[in-house]
Formats: structure tokens, sequence, C-alpha cells
């Protein structure tokens, strides 16, 4: 799951990945707390987690703009 955020005129890209199940749907709003799914064991993991990345700009394949999430999140 890809969710695009615009914070003081820069877009970010959270990536929620591996899970079980969604519930949002694409294009749906989403607010700050509501809940997205469960954390599974899709793809290529091992082990039931949530994969959680940050991204300034949008996601590509190579992760060139990955940031570590510990800056962002409160």
């Amino acid at each position: 799951m890809f969710i695009t955020h615009n914070i003081n005129g820069q877009t970010y890209q959270t990536v929620y990945a591996h899970l079980s199940t969604r519930s949002v749907s694409t294009g749906q709003r989403v607010e700050q707390g509501q809940f997205l799914g469960y954390m599974g064991n899709t793809g290529q993991s091992h082990g039931q987690h949530l994969h959680f990345e940050i991204h300034k700009g949008l996601w590509n394949g190579a992760k060139s703009n990955a940031v570590n999430p510990a800056q962002y999140i409160r």
C-alpha cells in the first residue's frame, strides 16, 4: 500500500507492505490514526510483520529517496 502525503509543499510517500488484509481502497482519502489493515506475510517475506518505508518524493524501485522513518514519526 502506498500513501502520498503533501507536507509543507513537499511530497512524501509511505509504504505499508506485506499486509494480509487492507481496510482502505485505492484512491480513498485516509486520516491520521485510521486503521489501514493487518500485518501479514505476503510476497517475498519471512514471518508476519509490517514492512514500512518513507520516501521523500514518490517511491521508486531503487529506493534512492528512502529516508530514516525515525526522523518523521512522533
